[in-house]
């Protein structure tokens, strides 16, 4: 079964490659015609359920007229989970509506959130007209808590503009795969060992590593002792001595 998964990830990052931008994607405005540029970009197709996956969508208007109630909606997978978001209108952050998920109401398996950026007919302050020349950006920190092949495939936005209605949707599908990280249990077994519990090898392993042979570790998170979520150093050395001779202070779980 595990060779299995791995040969399925394998050929899904294949046709990633194959048939599709990996990070990016255009978005197609309905009707078209006008001027206003929409880009769609993820950080990366391939991460850990520990990484922050980042989503950047953004608006320029390249057109001569202005465009009002612009909203933006988004449709992620159910493990997905917002956990920062950014709005900004030329750099500068603004006031808007966040709607949270509506669980498998619009697409089966996803969470439906919407941003409403201007509503000058409705609520109070929330009035962002985006003018010619402006560039409007919405950055979303996402983390995942299942591994697994996910597929972002619906991403849309609508604005007016001189009496007209805007509607886009993204123009390919982005694909991408969470898959478990190394680190079991707790942190310190830095030299993956099938016993789990750290002891004086795993001090000799980091040390080697990081002052001797500079051979790559097994597991980077393994040795991340203080779990700092930086590369390993002298401080995760000082970490495990500390853990088995001196205070015996728990280690962290894994991240």
């Amino acid at each position: 079964m595990v060779k299995e998964n791995k040969f399925r990830n394998f050929i899904f990052i294949l046709l990633l490659s194959l048939i599709a931008a990996t990070t990016y994607s255009a978005e197609i405005i309905v009707p078209s015609g006008t001027n206003v540029a929409l880009d769609y970009q993820i950080s990366a197709v391939l991460l850990k359920t520990s990484d922050t996956l980042i989503i950047t969508r953004e608006l320029v208007n390249n057109e001569s007229f202005s465009l009002t109630g612009l909203y933006i909606s988004e449709n992620l997978p159910f493990p997905f989970e917002i956990v920062t978001q950014t709005v900004e209108l030329n750099h500068a952050a603004i006031d808007y509506i966040y709607m949270e998920a509506l669980y498998g109401m619009i697409i089966h398996g996803y969470s439906t959130f919407y941003w409403l950026i201007d509503d000058p007919d409705g609520s109070p302050g929330i009035n962002n007209t985006i003018y010619p020349e402006d560039t409007l950006n919405l950055v979303l920190k996402i983390t995942c808590s299942r591994e697994g092949n996910y597929e972002l495939s619906e991403h849309t936005a609508s604005f007016y503009s001189e009496g007209n209605s805007y509607f886009t949707y993204g123009d390919s599908p982005l694909a991408i795969i969470f898959e478990a990280g190394c680190c079991r249990g707790t942190t310190g077994n830095v030299d993956c060992s099938e016993i789990e519990e750290p002891d004086i090898s795993d001090i000799t392993r980091l040390i080697d590593y990081l002052y001797l042979s500079h051979v790559p570790l097994c597991c980077v998170e393994e040795a991340d002792a203080n779990t700092s979520g930086g590369d390993p150093d002298i401080s995760d050395i000082t970490r495990l001595i500390d853990y088995l001779y001196l205070s015996h202070t728990p280690l962290d779980n894994c991240p």
